[in-house]
């Protein structure tokens, strides 16, 4: 259940991020509004960062070294791919 409310947490911020962005303009003339989106893509990647840990940690993958290395792990367990 951990898992799937922190997917729909990041989800909302992709979505939040989306209606937020600016054009390339904008976005580089209007630091408030940069640094907004650039907080929203920050906290959606730590939500993704969360999830693939609870992963890692549910399938007793091991514990890594950093959090680098939980992307590791899962790519040596396929759970994800590199590409």
């Amino acid at each position: 259940m951990r898992i799937f409310s922190k997917l729909d947490e990041m989800t909302g911020y992709v979505e939040e991020l989306k209606e937020m962005l600016p054009d390339k303009e904008e976005y580089l003339q209007h630091l408030i509004r940069r640094r907004a989106c650039e907080k929203t893509i920050e906290v959606a990647i730590e939500s993704l960062i969360d999830v693939s840990a609870m992963i890692v940690s549910a399938g007793k993958f091991g514990l890594p070294a950093s959090e680098e290395g939980i992307f590791d792990i899962l790519v040596g367990k396929k759970v994800i791919s590199r590409d």
